[in-house]
């Protein structure tokens, strides 16, 4: 027959085991759940006090949306060529690449019925400029408007906080005036602001 002691030893040993297979359970739970990823709404995405691209590629939407429904482009002879011809990232974010800033912009005016987008860092589309202008053809003569894409910075303290505003511009230039003069035919822009203490912006 086992001692009091003996039997009491015995339980603590199965206790301290079961104790420490659930921990390990409940790691092994937490390291599973941590490696699957989920998809976020809004409310929940993960911002910065930079520049975030999502922001940015959204507004090059809406803004391209926007340039549609104003009735510009489009005519009575069929959709209006379209040349993205000017892009300018003049902020301190070098993350933000022209691809996915260009990219929302040129796949809304792929889908209307209004335009036909074409981008001049194209090879082909750069090879046809060239041609032309050295045949001394006006640029006019290829397409109907050109297309700028800008995107800048605002910055403004106030004490130990920083406040940033990042703007998008779009602006459509149409190049087959009458007198031969381009002309802006649309421009609108987009800004978020962020406002962080200086510390926070690493300043």
């Amino acid at each position: 027959m086992r001692s009091k002691s003996t039997s009491s030893l015995v339980r603590g040993l199965r206790v301290g085991a079961a104790a420490v297979a659930l921990s390990a359970m409940a790691v092994l739970s937490g390291c599973e759940s941590s490696q699957n990823p989920r998809v976020v709404d809004e409310s929940e995405r993960i911002t910065t006090a930079g520049l975030d691209i999502q922001d940015i590629e959204r507004f090059a939407r809406e803004l391209t949306e926007e340039m549609i429904a104003a009735g510009v482009l489009g005519e009575d002879d069929g959709p209006s060529d379209v040349l993205l011809r000017e892009y300018l990232n003049d902020t301190r974010e070098s993350g933000i690449t022209r691809e996915r800033v260009v990219f929302p912009i040129m796949t809304t005016l792929f889908r209307s019925s209004v335009a036909r987008p074409f981008d001049a860092e194209d090879p082909d589309v750069l090879e046809k400029v060239d041609e032309a202008i050295f045949a001394g053809r006006e640029l006019g003569d290829l397409y109907d408007f050109t297309l700028k894409v800008r995107l800048y910075e605002d910055t403004a303290r106030l004490g130990k906080t920083r406040q940033v505003s990042y703007i998008i511009q779009l602006e459509l230039i149409d190049i087959t005036t009458p007198d031969g003069i381009p002309r802006s035919a649309w421009l609108d822009q987009r800004t978020i602001t962020k406002q962080e203490p200086r510390a926070s912006l690493g300043l």
